[in-house]
Parts: C-alpha cells; structure tokens; sequence
C-alpha cells in the first residue's frame, strides 16, 4: 500500500516559490498551509537539488518482470551460499 500524497505538487511549488522568490520566511507559509516548518524546509532542499522533479510524487510500484527478476537472483544467491558452506 503506497502512501497518500497529502499536498500537490502546485501546492509545493507555490510554497517553495514563495519562499524562495517572494522572500517570505519558510515559518510563515508553513502555517499558511498547514504544513510542518521542516517539511517545507524538505521540499526547499529537494527543489534546490532536483528542481521540479524533486517535489514530485515518487512511485514505489515495481512491475511483475522485476520483481521474478528480484526472486530468482536472491534464490541463487542463496543456493550459492548453501553450496559454498558445505
């Protein structure tokens, strides 16, 4: 189960641009937004290294071809490991 993406990425970006180019303090749109100080202190962080790409909602869902990928790797390892021991 992935975690619901609370705030969108236009409520991001108009955070992160109002602090950044308005020059208005990090703790006033903070509580303008309800967001917690260090939260949109994250999201200053992620946009000044990864621009717009890094306020963006990261998707955890792996497709099926990766996840047997996935399996069979780790079964050999373990089998190799097994077979090594003895």
């Amino acid at each position: 189960m992935s975690r619901k993406n609370k705030y969108s990425l236009e409520i991001k970006l108009s955070a992160v641009e109002k602090v950044l180019e308005q020059q208005i303090s990090v703790m006033k749109i903070a509580n303008e937004i309800g967001v917690a100080k260090s939260q949109l202190q994250r999201w200053l962080r992620y946009y000044k290294r990864y621009g717009e790409e890094g306020l963006k909602p990261k998707s955890n869902h792996y497709t099926g071809d990766f996840k047997l990928k996935l399996i069979k790797t780790k079964h050999v390892q373990s089998n190799t490991f097994i077979t090594k021991q003895h």
